[in-house]
């Protein structure tokens, strides 16, 4: 993967090489609402410190239907890979938050990243003017229509189409630590896209 990244590519569709072409240089517009939000969507150890919001040069909205599972494992990876980069992150469900799925938080654990603190947050609590890049985990861009549009119009926008473990593992977790390597991989690449851009 090292080798892979290092030769030089042509440019490929994906929307995520456009970071190289704008300098993905962002402007962030928050309101009270939004400091709140940051402020209180926090995990272990990092206690009531935002963890986006224009402190960052960066900032990644991690979507998917309910903020359960693959949006959460997705944020808590970024969290735990993006090392000293200027990069915040938050989480949302497009239709609303309920509540982190138990098997995520559990194969999370196993890969030594705690989610358990994390909050199971709505869409609508946030600004899309605050990030510059969003990323729909589940393949439900469809549903960023009419006034939620806007969300995909920020500099980069990615649908990582990725399988909701709850409806489809059989009771041993499988599913869960499947897409949970599938997240981690896809994580790896967003980052090292974003420091290529910054280069």
């Amino acid at each position: 993967l090292a080798q892979a990244l290092l030769r030089p590519r042509p440019r490929p569709a994906s929307c995520l090489q456009s970071l190289a072409d704008m300098g993905a240089i962002m402007t962030c517009v928050e309101s009270n609402t939004n400091t709140d939000a940051a402020e209180t969507k926090t995990g272990a150890g990092e206690h009531s410190a935002p963890t986006w919001g224009p402190m960052y040069k960066h900032n990644v909205m991690f979507l998917c239907n309910h903020n359960s599972c693959r949006s959460q494992m997705a944020d808590g990876w970024l969290r735990a890979l993006r090392g000293q980069a200027s990069v915040g992150v938050a989480s949302a469900g497009i239709v609303g938050g309920t509540a982190v799925k138990e098997g995520a938080i559990t194969v999370m654990s196993e890969a030594k990243v705690d989610i358990s603190k994390f909050t199971s947050d709505a869409m609508a609590d946030f600004s899309p003017d605050a990030f510059d890049i969003v990323i729909s985990c589940c393949g439900c861009g469809d549903k960023l229509n009419g006034e939620k549009e806007v969300w995909k119009k920020r500099s980069v926008f990615e649908d990582w189409n990725l399988d909701d473990p709850p409806a489809i593992d059989p009771g041993d977790l499988s599913a869960y630590r499947r897409v949970r390597d599938e997240v981690k991989a896809k994580v790896e690449d967003l980052l090292n896209f974003i420091k290529e851009g910054d280069a």
